[in-house]
Protein backbone atom coordinates (compact mmCIF):
# COMPACT_ATOMS: atom_id res chain seq x y z
CA UNK A 1 0.00 0.00 0.00
CA UNK A 2 2.31 2.60 -1.24
CA UNK A 3 4.49 2.10 2.30
CA UNK A 4 1.13 3.05 4.16
CA UNK A 5 -0.07 1.97 7.30
CA UNK A 6 -2.14 -1.60 6.14
CA UNK A 7 -4.60 -1.12 8.95
CA UNK A 8 -5.01 2.61 7.97
CA UNK A 9 -5.49 1.53 4.46
CA UNK A 10 -8.52 -1.02 5.50
CA UNK A 11 -10.12 1.68 6.92
CA UNK A 12 -9.49 3.70 3.93
CA UNK A 13 -6.86 6.17 5.45
CA UNK A 14 -3.67 5.53 4.30
CA UNK A 15 -1.98 9.10 5.73
CA UNK A 16 -0.30 7.24 8.73
CA UNK A 17 3.59 7.26 9.44
CA UNK A 18 4.82 3.13 9.83
CA UNK A 19 6.62 1.60 12.60
CA UNK A 20 9.63 -0.09 10.71
CA UNK A 21 9.55 -2.55 13.51
CA UNK A 22 5.63 -3.13 13.48
CA UNK A 23 5.25 -5.26 9.72
CA UNK A 24 4.25 -8.85 8.74
CA UNK A 25 4.88 -10.77 5.66
CA UNK A 26 2.03 -12.71 4.17
CA UNK A 27 2.12 -15.17 1.42
CA UNK A 28 5.16 -12.98 0.23
CA UNK A 29 3.86 -9.61 0.73
CA UNK A 30 5.15 -7.49 3.18
CA UNK A 31 2.42 -5.25 5.50
CA UNK A 32 3.87 -2.10 6.90
CA UNK A 33 1.43 -1.04 10.04
CA UNK A 34 1.69 2.16 12.36
CA UNK A 35 2.57 0.99 15.30
CA UNK A 36 2.92 -2.49 17.01
CA UNK A 37 -0.98 -2.17 18.25
CA UNK A 38 -2.13 -1.61 14.91
CA UNK A 39 -0.14 -4.70 13.89
CA UNK A 40 -1.84 -6.66 16.87
CA UNK A 41 -5.25 -5.02 15.79
CA UNK A 42 -4.47 -5.91 12.36
CA UNK A 43 -3.57 -10.13 13.20
CA UNK A 44 -6.86 -10.01 14.73
CA UNK A 45 -8.55 -10.15 11.55
CA UNK A 46 -6.35 -10.21 8.77
CA UNK A 47 -7.85 -11.65 6.15
CA UNK A 48 -10.89 -9.13 6.43
CA UNK A 49 -8.71 -6.10 6.58
CA UNK A 50 -6.21 -7.57 3.35
CA UNK A 51 -9.02 -7.86 1.62
CA UNK A 52 -10.69 -4.08 2.86
CA UNK A 53 -7.90 -2.94 2.37
CA UNK A 54 -6.53 -4.38 -1.31
CA UNK A 55 -10.33 -3.00 -2.06
CA UNK A 56 -9.62 0.61 -0.90
CA UNK A 57 -6.15 0.95 -1.90
CA UNK A 58 -7.24 2.15 -5.87
CA UNK A 59 -9.05 5.00 -4.52
CA UNK A 60 -6.11 6.05 -2.11
CA UNK A 61 -3.61 5.77 -4.23
CA UNK A 62 -5.36 7.78 -6.53
CA UNK A 63 -6.09 10.68 -4.13
CA UNK A 64 -2.50 10.71 -3.00
CA UNK A 65 -1.27 10.54 -6.91
CA UNK A 66 0.52 7.05 -6.81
Amino acid sequence: YGGHCALGTAFGESTANIDPEAWAIVDGKLYLQYSKGAREAWEQDRANRIAAADQKWPEIAGRLGE
